[in-house]
């Protein structure tokens, strides 16, 4: 949803993020309520439908948004012209079914509809140099149609372990952190993710439910992070459904900025 963001922390705060399937996009507001709960990291995976107008996209995680992709971001701009002082990262990726046309309209979409909001890739964006210049969005495009835009940074690398265990997911990012930190934006993820053997001895279960049963675990790991720019601290920590936990997970990683690293 990960650098320096609305934490009031100069020093390499921690971000916290969603992933979009994490939360419903089949109405109007809905990205607006997780900016108000403190959500400032949005991984958006993009695609288009093969008999829909070319300049319609979607967002694609497992199954098609609603809410289009014009709309929801719209939606966030709307959102910055009223909160001034805040800074959100969006990290577009996937973008299935797009041909090199199709990326250009998004791109000119993006770079008109945030405009001067835009912090270029050539600045080191220290939350003071961001406010200093009324920079707001940070975007991230993981696709080679992206070079030679100064309004796009690239790929935010994403920790995501591929498993239903929550133990396991602790265990790998762990393994991330001891191979030290990447040299730039990235996002340590709390997903979980159903494989087929998870589906097949849980028929009545979600990922929702999944994720929820294992809320507590995952926390109290999260207790233990840090922020600042040593190998072991982490930039962005991303989870699902954070939303029926009310503002809980990003409060506490807002209250982890003012822990010394």
């Amino acid at each position: 949803m990960k650098i320096v963001m609305r934490i009031g922390c100069p020093r390499c705060p921690l971000i916290c993020g969603i992933s979009l399937y994490g939360i419903s996009l089949y109405r109007e507001g809905a990205i607006s309520n997780q900016l108000d709960l403190g959500i400032r990291f949005l991984d958006l995976r993009i695609a288009h439908k093969i008999k829909d107008p070319d300049e319609v996209f979607y967002f694609a995680h497992g199954v098609y948004s609603l809410l289009t992709v014009k709309e929801a971001l719209t939606e966030v701009a709307r959102w910055l012209d009223q909160h001034i002082k805040e800074v959100v990262i969006i990290a577009l990726s996937n973008f299935e079914g797009m041909n090199l046309d199709q990326h250009k309209d998004l791109i000119q979409f993006l770079i008109a509809t945030f405009n001067k909001k835009i912090c270029p890739k050539s600045v080191t964006p220290s939350l003071q140099e961001c406010w200093n210049h009324s920079y707001q969005v940070i975007l991230s495009y993981d696709d080679e149609s992206s070079t030679g835009y100064v309004e796009l940074w690239p790929q935010c690398p994403y920790w995501w372990a591929n498993k239903s265990d929550p133990n396991l997911v602790i265990s790998y990012l762990e393994d991330q952190k001891n191979e030290g930190r990447p040299g730039q934006f990235f996002a340590a993820g709390l997903n979980l993710t159903e494989d087929a053997r998870y589906v097949l001895c849980h028929p009545c279960q979600s990922l929702q439910s999944m994720t929820r049963r294992s809320y507590s675990l995952l926390m109290k790991w999260v207790e233990q992070q840090r922020p600042g720019s040593g190998q072991a601290c982490l930039n962005i920590i991303c989870a699902d459904f954070v939303g029926i936990f009310g503002s809980e997970f990003t409060q506490l990683v807002i209250g982890l900025n003012q822990i010394e690293a």
